[in-house]
């Protein structure tokens, strides 16, 4: 049996990945800095509060594979992929997409994301808006599949990589 297989993402897999991918994040020190005066643990609650409508938003673009640890059934890695804006009909790679939900989940999923508290120190933006004008001229004119997140946990010695 493998260790871990690739499978597409539900609505519902929402609080997992959210999780997956705070504690991931957590690693990186300007991320911690953004979240001052929160924990690790109530960062996680809030993603987890956004993570179902994350999961749903253009459906027509985005694509969404989780990681699962085979012997546990835990989510330990996470991609979001976004399809080229013209290049690509929405039923493209459909085995990828988030299914659709009822409107009442989709209505739950809102409420909840509503309600995330998700403020954090944006004192560190600046930077990142010139990094983003960089990427704009860049891609511009260019339609590219994009790789938005890849978050794994994998420890490596649980699968024998080095």
């Amino acid at each position: 049996m493998a260790p871990f297989t690739i499978e597409p993402c539900t609505a519902e897999d929402g609080p997992n990945v959210a999780r997956n991918n705070m504690i991931a994040f957590w690693t990186d020190p300007a991320w911690v800095l953004m979240w001052k005066g929160r924990t690790l643990d109530y960062v996680i609650q809030q993603a987890s509060l956004r993570g179902p409508k994350n999961l749903l938003t253009d459906r027509a673009r985005r694509r969404h594979q989780k990681a699962v640890d085979s012997k546990s059934g835990a989510i330990i890695g996470y991609a979001r992929w976004v399809l080229p804006n013209a290049a690509c009909p929405e039923h493209y790679w459909s085995a990828a997409r988030v299914p659709e939900v009822t409107e009442e989940q989709q209505n739950d999923a809102e409420t909840k994301y509503n309600h995330a508290n998700w403020s954090f120190d944006r004192t560190l933006d600046e930077l990142d808006d010139e990094i983003l004008k960089v990427k704009e001229r860049l891609l511009e004119g260019r339609d590219y599949l994009r790789k938005w997140c890849l978050r794994i946990l994998v420890p490596e010695s649980s699968y024998g990589a080095r």
